[in-house]
Formats: structure tokens, sequence, C-alpha cells
């Protein structure tokens, strides 16, 4: 229950900050694609990083066993669990979540274009299936980044030095030596329906809607 109470109000603020730093975006440049992936990044990786790291945690505390810790308090755990990978893990969030989010209500117009003469959805089914649609695409096409992230986090913990703590090109070479074209699709499935269902949801809520809400001038 705790490890449930926790995830939730990380979520919550990790979008929070999602919908502020895209808003803040579009205020200061034009692109709103740029806004929502750089946004889904910024605000992904810190908080990913975060919520793996709870989660481990609360699993050797629900066995009775003392968690390995990082060293050297904030600094530590940024080098040790931020870091790695860190290019990657923006990419992944990024292109994965945010594409899915800005692609969605393009599908959705296309989606209910192609429905039969007289058929009208559901308000909210159109921009769920349509995020799921997009969100399932946006997690294919980065399923090779996040392989090069979990290889670059393995090679932190092993305490890897080429390239630390990063491990930005190491990291690549090493995923595509172990798993070579397998790297794009491998374990797609479990990560597709996570990613598909958030984006789904996001779209369903619309977390971009209502702007002079946040107090950001439009550009």
């Amino acid at each position: 229950r705790a490890t449930i109470l926790k995830q939730t109000a990380l979520t919550s603020l990790q979008y929070v900050l999602t919908r502020e730093l895209k808003l803040a975006l579009d205020s200061v440049q034009p692109s709103p694609a740029l806004s929502v992936m750089v946004a889904c990044g910024a605000a992904g990786v810190p908080c990913s990083s975060l919520q793996y790291n709870w989660c481990i945690q609360d699993t050797y505390a629900f066995h009775g066993t003392l968690a390995p810790s990082s060293e050297g308090g904030l600094a530590g755990f940024v080098r040790a669990k931020v870091a790695p990978g860190l290019l990657w893990c923006f990419l992944r969030a990024g292109c994965g979540t945010g594409g899915g989010l800005y692609c969605g209500p393009s599908a959705a117009a296309a989606i209910e274009r192609a429905a039969p003469a007289g058929w009208a959805p559901p308000e909210r089914a159109t921009p769920f299936l349509a995020g799921l649609l997009t969100g399932a695409g946006g997690s294919l096409a980065t399923q090779c980044v996040h392989h090069v992230t979990l290889v670059a986090g393995r090679m932190a913990a092993l305490g890897e030095r080429a390239q630390a703590p990063h491990y930005t090109t190491v990291a690549l070479r090493q995923a595509w030596a172990e798993m070579g074209p397998a790297i794009f699709y491998r374990n797609f499935g479990p990560r597709m329906v996570i990613n598909a269902f958030t984006v789904a949801v996001l779209s369903v809520c619309d977390i971009f809607a209502r702007p002079e809400v946040s107090g950001w001038r439009r550009r």
C-alpha cells in the first residue's frame, strides 16, 4: 500500500511537470512536437529513475533485507541512477511517450474519418484508441534505445569505467553485440502495454488542455 501511494504521487508529479514544461516551451518556441517531446524527456528521466529505485528499495524492505544504497547522497544517486544512459533514457521518454502524445490527436482524427457514415463513437473512445495505437508505435520505435538504456544501467552497477557515468556509445556497442537486430524488438510486448496504456490515459485526460490556467503566454 505504501509503495502504491508513493508511486502514484510521483507519477502525478511527473505529468504535472510534463504539462508545465510543455506549455512553457510553447511560449518560447513554435514547434508543439519539440515542446511535448522535450517535456516528456526532461520530466521522465529523473522521475523514472526514482520510480525504479523506490521499487527496488521497497522490494528489499518487503523481504526484510537491507537494500543497496547509492554512496554520496543526492550526487551519488544521480551518478548511479540517472546518469547511466542519460541520452538514451531521454530519447526513450521523449520519443516513446512524447511522440505518442503528439501524434495522438492526428490519429484520433484519422480514426473518426475512417469510421462508417452515421456511426458516432463515444466521446472518449476515439482518443483512447488513438493513444493506444500511437503509444504502441512509440514503444516499438524506441525499443532499441530502451535496451541501450538498460545496458548502460547494468554497466554502472558492475562498475564499468569506460565512458562512466553516461556510457553513451559503449552501451550502444555492447547492446548490439549482445542482441544484434533483436535490439529493435526483443521484449517489446510488456513495455508496449505499459506505454500504450499511459499514452491512452493521458490522451483521454488531455493534460495539455486549458493552458491559460498555467499562465504561460502563448507565442
